[in-house]
């Protein structure tokens, strides 16, 4: 039970950390690190997606979706 409650106490943490900073972390990887930062967002995409570009009458807009 001490585990559940060390674990429920570190991701508590966590969260409170990740609300205050989370949003200012990501920008400032961005910035100083992209490489770290698109290893960090591919590695949260499944690895089986469909990517499809539809153009329209904004050319900047891209359309991702993912299948299962």
């Amino acid at each position: 039970m001490a585990n559940n409650r060390l674990s429920e106490s570190v991701l508590n943490e966590l969260i409170t950390h990740w609300e205050a900073h989370g949003r200012d972390a990501i920008d400032r990887t961005c910035k100083e690190n992209p490489g770290a930062y698109m290893r960090a967002v591919l590695s949260l995409v499944p690895r089986d997606f469909a990517l499809t570009a539809e153009k329209d009458e904004t050319p900047q807009c891209t359309e991702i979706r993912f299948v299962d």
